[in-house]
């Protein structure tokens, strides 16, 4: 099973024939029976508040690769006081030189609060970083999520930065 973001990137992979079965050598030994192609387009249900909300959730905690999957294709990030991030793709750079600035640094919350509503979640946080060498920062953010079509579109990052308590 695969899952794509629109016709467009299904054609890029597929060409002009969506109908065509696309398999490589390998995939034989990793079939079980006859292959079969069914499209099904999937809209988001009654359950898509929750999904956004613990997508939201994952971003907010570090846990970036969680929340890759609900990133829309033109996804904005705007870090106020820094620059905004265009795309999936800039985003993700930015999420994982966050992850790597970030090795060997302890993360506590000691304050995530989440409230969503509809398409647009906020996350409240408090966190302690302590640093290898023992130094501790603790930020203050507040993230706020908007979500098109059951895809997060906007993310908005405010933070500060406070002596630890």
């Amino acid at each position: 099973m695969s899952t794509w973001d629109g016709w467009a990137e299904l054609r890029r992979f597929t060409g002009d024939d969506v109908d065509a079965m696309v398999l490589y050598p390998q995939d034989e030994k990793y079939l079980v029976g006859e292959p079969q192609l069914n499209h099904y387009d999937v809209t988001p249900g009654p359950g898509s508040v929750r999904a956004a909300a613990a997508a939201a959730a994952a971003f907010s905690a570090h846990r970036f690769a969680d929340a890759y999957p609900a990133l829309a294709t033109d996804v904005t990030w705007v870090v106020q006081g820094s620059e905004t991030r265009h795309g999936r793709d800039a985003v993700r750079a930015l999420c994982e030189q966050t992850l790597a600035d970030l090795a060997g640094t302890r993360t506590e919350f000691l304050r995530f609060v989440t409230i969503a509503d509809g398409d647009r979640v906020a996350v409240d946080t408090l966190v302690r970083y302590t640093d290898p060498d023992g130094g501790v920062t603790d930020v203050a953010s507040c993230d706020v999520y908007e979500f098109r079509d059951g895809a997060l579109a906007t993310i908005t990052s405010y933070f500060a930065e406070r002596p630890p308590a």
